[in-house]
């Protein structure tokens, strides 16, 4: 995780911060994960939280666990400091890893 400053970026409500892993390169070839079925894998490291997280769920999200999530989701995307996230509902988590 290159310069990963929470304290710039705070998640209200009941959205959540997913760090998305990064896509390395190897000589002109870009390696992006995944699954066996060739798409792209929708899993993410839980960076963060907003305050109106039900506790339940907030205990599960506070040590920064992977995630798998929906492939729609509600959120968006957002770069920072070379890290790129989603911001999404928590309810579009499928899976704790």
């Amino acid at each position: 995780i290159k310069n990963l400053n929470k304290k710039r970026m705070k998640v209200v409500g009941t959205d959540i911060l997913v760090l998305l892993p990064e896509v390395k390169e190897q000589k002109g070839v870009v390696i992006i994960p995944v699954e066996e079925n060739g798409e792209k894998e929708k899993q993410g490291t839980v960076v963060g939280f907003g305050e109106n997280i039900p506790e339940g769920v907030k205990e599960s999200l506070k040590n920064e666990p992977e995630i798998i999530y929906k492939e729609y989701y509600t959120g968006g995307e957002v770069s920072r400091d070379g890290n790129k996230y989603l911001v999404m509902s928590f309810l579009d988590i499928l899976v704790i890893l």
